[in-house]
């Protein structure tokens, strides 16, 4: 008896729903550097828009930190909090930008490490798109779009 009622309104909320589709992409998902202190790292980063809507997007840092049992999980903090932090070395352009339909937008980052470094330092790179409200016959929904770049900047001589 509950199956009958089950499958249909699963049916209805995917119908309802419909296809996913991404629209942020990264190309460089993770950024790892290797760096001496004292050292100035210049490079870009590079963010595509596979759809073929123009939407303007917003680049902003937070730190992340490993949760026990150290599986990969993360917990994401606000920039400059996180333990480990490297958002004081961090500097990026442009910090708001609008994404042509199908385009790319190139993101340029350096990095000002302190003439000391002890230990591995992290943070990601967000870029966000905040999607119009819709409207449905059930409620409001504003859905934001998310995706990040993770950065690990580690000392050079490192110790294992």
């Amino acid at each position: 008896m509950i199956k009958k009622f089950i499958v249909p309104i699963l049916l209805s909320i995917c119908v309802l729903a419909g296809p996913a589709e991404a629209q942020l992409f990264i190309g460089e998902g993770k950024v790892s550097l290797a760096v001496s202190g004292g050292e100035r790292v210049y490079k870009t980063l590079t963010v595509y828009n596979n759809s073929g809507e123009a939407y303007p997007v917003k680049v902003y840092w937070e730190d992340f930190e490993y949760q026990p049992p150290y599986d990969g999980s993360k917990v994401f903090l606000p920039s400059g909090t996180g333990k480990q932090s490297a958002s004081q070395w961090v500097t990026f352009s442009p910090q708001e930008f609008r994404m042509d339909s199908f385009g790319k937008q190139v993101i340029e980052y350096s990095i000002n490490v302190p003439p000391e470094i002890k230990g591995g330092h992290y943070g990601v790179l967000f870029f966000e798109r905040e999607a119009e409200k819709t409207q449905s016959e059930f409620s409001g929904v504003k859905i934001v779009t998310r995706v990040g770049s993770l950065f690990f900047i580690e000392p050079k001589e490192k110790v294992k």
